[in-house]
């Protein structure tokens, strides 16, 4: 009876967790790049740049996101979140949020052209900065 107890309340300790951390992220979904200020040694003229260009290369990095047809086919829809250092190349790219089904392969894959869209936008290579990246895959 003792031990039902204390397992009940664990899983209920668990549970209240990840609602809070679930919370967490699902409030990153809104915004495009997170830039993590405290943990990159990023110039202002660096970060004025990136935002600057944020907006066109989300959406050309979004517009390269193959769904995979196992996500689709198993319905599976939500929002892959990669943290990753950038300097005019990715380094130390990770997902944070993962999404079955394929997606995060999928995330990581359409990544591999940030640099590219990048240069293309006339962005320069300067210091390093962290942010983390949303791909969302979404049922149309």
């Amino acid at each position: 009876m003792k031990s039902s107890i204390i397992l009940t309340l664990a899983l209920a300790f668990v549970s209240i967790n990840l609602q809070a951390q679930d919370q967490l992220i699902a409030s990153t979904d809104d915004l495009s790049i997170i830039l993590d200020d405290a943990k990159s040694t990023q110039s202002e003229s660096t970060l004025t740049m990136w935002k600057a260009m944020e907006q066109s290369i989300i959406a050309k990095l979004q517009a390269e996101v193959v769904y995979p047809e196992v996500a689709q086919d198993n319905y599976i829809e939500g929002t892959v979140l990669v943290l990753l250092s950038f300097d005019g190349q990715i380094h130390d790219a990770k997902i944070i949020r993962s999404l079955p089904g394929g997606c995060d392969q999928a995330a990581l894959d359409a990544l591999k052209n940030l640099p590219a869209h990048y240069k293309d936008l006339g962005g320069v290579v300067g210091e390093a900065f962290n942010m983390t990246i949303p791909f969302h895959f979404h049922m149309k």
